[in-house]
């Protein structure tokens, strides 16, 4: 079977067609975990190690969510299907949420690694392992996506690089914007108000990013999404 190429250029065009397409429910879903998790973990970090460690669970769950969710809203699309309601795709990865954390606390810890000691052995496992949220969340397996996606990036290495670097730039412009516009606002407060907006609005595009280069690697590959059964008929009522 032959790889599928990645145009950086079409992945990004797809993200913002995605992303202006399903701007509400993007938003929705944002806002559902992030202003709760982005204030939880303000508080944490005024309350001392426990306080900071307890935000920081929060908000890898909170990640964790609305990373599949966004995983299903790009396969739902993907198969021509309506992605449904905030809380019916939250439920559709509710079995996912546990894998994704305990998978990308691996994945971070090795990436991590490799950043301290060498550099490009970290950046490489970043580059390999770009898709495993998506894969764990659409095929099932766990710490298989590991592997799943090193087989699924092959022969694309530098693209994908290539979208790595732009998902850093807009994790790295949320931090710096909030950061510069928070200041003006009113110190700590200003920078939790726009951490949140901030989030709400640019964290789906890097989801998308990653769930549409997922499916344009898998390619016919890739599970589709399924449409629950339409509800059964009434019986008929007998001719009197």
């Amino acid at each position: 079977m032959n790889t599928p190429q990645v145009s950086i250029g079409d992945v990004l065009t797809r993200t913002i067609q995605l992303y202006g397409k399903h701007l509400g429910l993007l938003i929705g879903m944002g806002a559902v975990l992030f202003v709760p998790s982005g204030l939880i973990q303000a508080l944490g970090n005024q309350a001392g190690i426990f306080g900071s460690l307890l935000g920081s669970v929060v908000a890898a769950v909170a990640t964790a969510v609305f990373t599949g969710a966004v995983v299903r809203v790009v396969q739902a699309e993907d198969a021509g299907h309506d992605p449904g309601s905030v809380g019916e795709i939250f439920s559709s990865v509710g079995d996912r949420i546990w894998p994704l954390i305990w998978v990308g606390i691996i994945a971070g810890l090795a990436t991590a690694v490799g950043l301290v000691l060498l550099v490009v052995p970290g950046l490489i496992l970043m580059t390999i392992w770009a898709v495993y949220q998506p894969v764990i969340v659409v095929e099932g397996v766990s710490l298989d996506s590991l592997s799943r996606s090193r087989e699924l990036v092959k022969g694309n290495g530098w693209n994908v690089f290539g979208l790595i670097v732009v998902v850093f730039l807009i994790s790295l412009a949320i931090s710096i914007i909030a950061g510069a516009i928070g200041v003006g606002l009113g110190g700590l407060v200003g920078i939790v108000i726009l951490s949140i907006i901030l989030s709400i609005l640019l964290l789906p595009i890097a989801g998308l990013i990653h769930a549409v280069l997922y499916f344009t690697l898998a390619g016919h590959d890739a599970p589709q999404a399924t449409q629950p059964p339409p509800p059964a008929a009434p019986p008929a009522v007998p001719a009197v």
